[in-house]
């Protein structure tokens, strides 16, 4: 870039270019810094609001706990144990439809593919696949029938119209 200038021209050239260079990446640097104290400042101020918001909600409620006194802990205690109750029936229940579920899927014979087996309620479950054939469409409703498990299990006269490939839907319901 320099090559058209000689001897103490080009180093004084250079010598300027690099002098160029270095204030140009030193108002950079300043101009990036400055930025980022600015996106900075409003998080921290905004930060600081909510921790003295955050704060000030603790200390009324020290101070709330403090005035009912023991009546405010018993209905706490009383709230936290329908919440425990709550979650475990919701868990037995969960436990029930797993169980359901586990039966349908291990009765499955060879030829059926289930898509979807999904739970209606604690004692219905609804599922739908693909027979390859009307044979081991049948052979899952008798299998269903056969367990015990389930009450009525009747299979739509549509699934039975075509040959192969059959879409099945059809919906369970547990013995009690």
């Amino acid at each position: 870039m320099f090559e058209f200038l000689s001897g103490e021209y080009r180093r004084r050239a250079q010598k300027e270019y690099r002098t160029r260079l270095l204030i140009t990446a030193f108002f950079i640097f300043t101009f990036v810094l400055l930025c980022l104290i600015a996106v900075t400042i409003p998080i921290s101020v905004s930060l600081s609001n909510k921790e003295k918001s955050l704060n000030l909600q603790l200390e009324s409620s020290k101070s709330v706990a403090s005035i009912h006194g023991e009546n405010a802990v018993k209905s706490s205690i009383k709230s936290v144990e329908q919440k425990v109750g709550v979650i475990t029936s919701s868990s037995n229940e969960g436990q029930v439809i797993i169980n359901l579920i586990g039966v349908v899927v291990s009765k499955i014979p060879e030829g059926i593919t289930l898509s979807d087996v999904q739970s209606q309620s604690t004692s219905t479950v609804s599922i739908r696949g693909v027979a390859s054939t009307r044979n081991a469409l049948r052979s899952l409703v008798g299998i269903l029938k056969e367990g015990g498990s389930f009450g009525d299990v009747s299979l739509p006269i549509s699934s039975l119209a075509k040959q192969t490939n059959i879409d099945f839907s059809f919906d369970l319901v547990k013995t009690k």
